[in-house]
């Protein structure tokens, strides 16, 4: 099975270092196939994760699901996703949790996510606050959440998170 795993980066940090680091697992155990999904504003738009991960000898894709284009966006990207394969998608972070949900009105694949970080100061732009707000929402609806730190877990089992 195919297993794509989807996150908008800003860079190499730790997310992105954990998708790489569990996708070079997944292909070293033989049982399923890593695609790293990259969320970009712009076809042309450079993503280092991407290039890391092709580096790495991953299959790496940029997933165009462009802000304030989303409805418009989600069922190419669906389409494309769906003719590649992929049998389960595994987000990393708010804006991957939300918009691959979106995505699923297009496209019934099933979908789990790992919980980076979910702390938020309450100065956060109300934008953030929302799309926080929406995942943790989304997550209940998830067979599966994974949390990277006790502490995360915490937050999501108080928040009624399985």
């Amino acid at each position: 099975m195919r297993v794509l795993h989807l996150l908008e980066s800003g860079g190499l940090y730790g997310a992105e270092r954990v998708v790489l680091n569990l996708s070079l697992a997944m292909r070293a155990a033989g049982r399923h196939e890593p695609v790293v999904g990259c969320i970009v504003q712009r076809p042309d738009e450079p993503s280092a994760l991407h290039d890391e991960a092709v580096r790495l000898g991953l299959r790496a894709e940029k997933v165009l699901l462009r802000n304030l284009r989303l409805p418009l966006d989600a069922p190419g990207a669906a389409r494309r996703l769906r003719a590649l394969g992929i049998g389960l998608v595994h987000s990393h972070g708010y804006k991957a949790t939300v918009y691959g949900s979106f995505l699923r009105g297009w496209w019934r694949v099933p979908m789990t996510a790992t919980c980076h970080l979910w702390f938020m100061d309450r100065a956060a732009p109300l934008k953030m606050r929302a799309m926080v707000a929406l995942e943790q929402r989304l997550y209940r609806r998830f067979p599966a959440v994974v949390a990277v730190s006790g502490e995360i877990r915490d937050v999501l089992v108080r928040a009624g998170v399985r």
